[in-house]
């Protein structure tokens, strides 16, 4: 093909190529694959992971696509208006958000705004806005808590299961809704529980098992106390989601 007939897709893997070719010290990609379908971008996102092993170039990546982020990097900065408010592994990054901008932006979150209500018994416990009560180990909170400390805490959707209103379960968090929404991907089901007039997201791994849970069916959110966790000076009185 001539140049003037490849697509922008084709342009963009043509420009990588070039770039190689000379072999680069290192490599500055500014969203290198924007332009590609669903498919070929996640094809894409693993050939670039392999050729930069490979070749051992130091890489900077820009992109606004969290999953590259995270399946591309050893290394993250998550920068807010010009400047970095967060750096560390990809999993860092993820599991222990510095702020409520950064859980919010590298992946999907659960917020909680609360306070500390009780400390014993190896847990803690903390009232929310809502007036949920939710269990959270000490590790998971981090440095010691005195009752009546205002915290923000996170539950990622992942750690989240959805199960039938009067199921029991042996996990330490339980709250009761109504299924909102649901959104079926293959892999998993994503659900939107409305409980106690917020919405509640969970990414349930598909159920071989079990039967999907539809729109209006009441059913229960549970989690483990280790799955929470506290984003740290995030906390502003009166701040609604």
């Amino acid at each position: 093909r001539r140049p003037s007939q490849l697509s922008g897709g084709q342009q963009q893997r043509v420009a990588l190529a070039r770039t190689l070719v000379i072999q680069p010290r290192a490599l500055l990609l500014d969203e290198p694959l924007s332009n590609l379908d669903a498919k070929l971008r996640a094809d894409m996102r693993l050939e670039l992971l392999k050729l930069q092993r490979d070749l051992g170039i130091t890489t900077i990546y820009v992109t606004h696509d969290q999953e590259e982020a995270l399946a591309l990097s050893t290394r993250v900065a998550v920068m807010e208006a010009g400047r970095v408010v967060q750096e560390g592994d990809p999993r860092e990054i993820y599991e222990r958000p510095r702020d409520r901008f950064v859980a919010e932006f590298v992946g999907k979150s659960n917020l909680f705004f609360g306070a500390v209500a009780r400390v014993g018994d190896g847990m803690i416990e903390a009232e929310t806005e809502e007036g949920l009560r939710i269990v959270a180990s000490p590790a998971a909170l981090g440095p010691a808590r005195a009752v009546g400390e205002k915290i923000l805490l996170n539950v990622r959707p992942e750690a989240i299961e959805v199960i039938g209103s009067g199921e029991p379960s042996p996990r330490a968090n339980r709250v009761s809704g109504k299924v909102a929404a649901l959104a079926y991907q293959g892999s998993f089901v994503e659900y939107e529980i409305e409980a106690r007039g917020r919405p509640l997201k969970a990414n349930v791994v598909n159920p071989k098992d079990r039967r999907l849970f539809q729109r209006g069916d009441e059913v229960a959110v549970v989690f483990d106390a280790e799955s929470v966790g506290v984003i740290r000076g995030s906390y502003l009185p009166g701040e609604k989601f």
